[in-house]
């Protein structure tokens, strides 16, 4: 299945909805780093894709490399998309990772 797909992507590196299809059966595998570098490249043909940027922002979130999370996320929130839930959910998870109490309970106050 997956090595199928990465042939594919291989062949078609620009196909941004095969690019995301495997990154998202990546990380559902939890293999961050693999679908991280399918990301990568689908942002830099789709940067305003909400599936892209919710998932970039999720594993930059893992890696704890917050502020490029949250540049991601923050995109991602500013299009107000259905994503909003998550969005705020990751966020609150990496100011509590930052002990910013604050900024932890803000966004649930919000929603």
């Amino acid at each position: 299945g997956l090595r199928i797909l990465e042939r594919a992507a291989l062949l078609s590196p620009r196909n941004v909805p095969l690019l995301v299809f495997l990154a998202e059966k990546l990380f559902l595998a939890d293999k961050f780093a693999e679908a991280k570098k399918y990301l990568e490249t689908a942002v830099e043909f789709a940067p305003q894709e909400p599936k892209i940027l919710l998932l970039l922002g999720t594993i930059y979130a893992d890696e704890g490399d917050a502020q490029t999370a949250r540049k991601y996320l923050s995109l991602l929130a500013e299009r107000g998309t259905a994503a909003a839930f998550c969005v705020n959910y990751i966020w609150a998870f990496l100011a509590a990772a930052e002990e910013n109490w604050p900024e932890t309970l803000a966004p649930f106050k919000e929603t």
